[in-house]
């Protein structure tokens, strides 16, 4: 099977590209995506693929809400054309998109509930699901949340509050936000078990079983790596910011499981720090 991954260099894309190492992986090194113009002729040179993966985005929830227009060429009028692409080439297409399409105000989403985003992030990627939906023919929108894994670019979540533990800082973290994080490998073995189906899901939410807040989280992650630390609670109101987030956008993920078996996000976490090496 070819695969094409756009966003190789990203979190989930280098994790990919572990997986699949035959695959073509692209990124913003290579292209630039903002150019939605070109990006069909783009593709066309590099030849017809099986399956297409899209991984790429402006992820920057801050940068996107000070660059409201290139969050937009690459969260979702690439999207156009990507989608284009995959339907002439009658390639199979994962899109990548977040739980940030929600507002928050209930928590538990389902696939089927209905969208409303509080920022432009969320707004754009939105967009860029839209965008699939009408122009692409065999499809997944594979929603995550709260994104983390052990080949980490850029450093996530998890990684920036060891790298602060470990310099001796004290941490302080909210308590009254909540999420379902997703491990990386298990967006993978996702998309690994739909690539046998006949027929896809359109949208299909992706996340280790249950919810938490991020000091939960960040103290279950700390207890895994067998260390007794004292971690601040804190409220998001003590942050007070122009971008607005979801106070709950955490997933129901009872759809999945008629494909896989996900595993809780507790047990996510641990296979984390093992795989990672942290202990």
């Amino acid at each position: 099977m070819q695969i094409l991954v756009i966003g190789s260099t990203g979190q989930l894309g280098c994790e990919l590209m572990g997986q699949y190492p035959d695959a073509i992986g692209i990124s913003s090194k290579d292209f630039d995506f903002k150019k939605t113009t070109k990006i069909q002729s783009y593709l066309n040179e590099l030849g017809q693929f099986d399956c297409i993966i899209n991984a790429m985005a402006m992820n920057d929830t801050a940068l996107a809400e000070k660059e409201v227009g290139d969050a937009f060429k690459l969260n979702a009028y690439a999207l156009k054309e990507i989608s284009l692409y995959a339907t002439v080439t009658n390639a199979r297409l994962f899109h990548i998109s977040t739980d940030y399409v929600f507002n928050g105000s209930t928590g538990n989403y389902k696939e089927e509930d209905l969208p409303s985003p509080l920022n432009s992030y969320g707004l754009s990627k939105l967009t860029g699901e839209y965008f699939v939906k009408a122009y692409a023919k065999d499809y997944c929108i594979l929603r995550l949340a709260s994104l983390y894994g052990v080949k980490s670019v850029h450093g996530n979540f998890l990684e920036k509050i060891y790298s602060k533990f470990k310099a001796g800082d004290s941490l302080k973290i909210v308590d009254d936000q909540y999420m379902s994080p997703t491990n990386t490998l298990d967006s993978i073995n996702t998309i690994k078990a739909l690539l046998s189906l006949d027929k896809l899901p359109s949208i299909l939410h992706c996340s280790g079983q249950g919810k938490c807040s991020w000091h939960e989280f960040a103290s279950t992650f700390f207890s895994h790596l067998g260390e007794d630390i004292l971690i601040e609670k804190c409220s998001w109101q003590d942050f007070p910011s122009a971008l607005q987030r979801p106070i709950d956008s955490s997933f129901n993920t009872t759809k999945i499981k008629q494909y896989l078996t996900m595993p809780t996000w507790q047990d996510s976490l641990k296979n984390y720090v093992e795989k990672r090496h942290l202990k």
